[in-house]
């Protein structure tokens, strides 16, 4: 799929509740935030959710990176990089590619919360 299909995923789902563990409210360049919530069973992602700000490559790249998430190990979960989640969309413009540091360093950040606090 596209950016532009995951784009029109997240924008057809809508806004979502706030549930599980929360990150960091992360922000990049131009004003662009994102934050994710993870719950965690048996040692893999349950759910992931996000909220971020209305900028269509960063919207894609929380909607896909929330898709992949499910079903990970969190210590998989933990070598997440941005250059993964680019390497997936190689429609994006060099000049958006902060969108996916953006994105990975809030999924990132859920991450962490979570294997600080134990919750696995």
């Amino acid at each position: 799929m596209s950016t532009y299909d995951y784009f029109h995923r997240a924008f057809r789902r809508g806004a979502q509740t706030r549930a599980g563990t929360a990150g960091k409210l992360v922000q990049g360049a131009g004003g662009n935030r994102a934050i994710f919530w993870l719950d965690v069973a048996h040692g893999r992602i349950s759910s992931a959710r996000y909220r971020c700000t209305t900028c269509v490559t960063l919207l894609a790249f929380c909607e896909h990176l929330s898709e992949l998430a499910i079903g990970m190990p969190v210590e998989q979960a933990m070598q997440h990089n941005p250059e993964q989640l680019l390497a997936l969309h190689p429609d994006v413009p060099q000049y958006k590619a902060d969108r996916a540091t953006l994105a990975s360093e809030a999924f990132c950040s859920a991450v962490q919360q979570i294997t600080q606090g134990e919750l696995i």
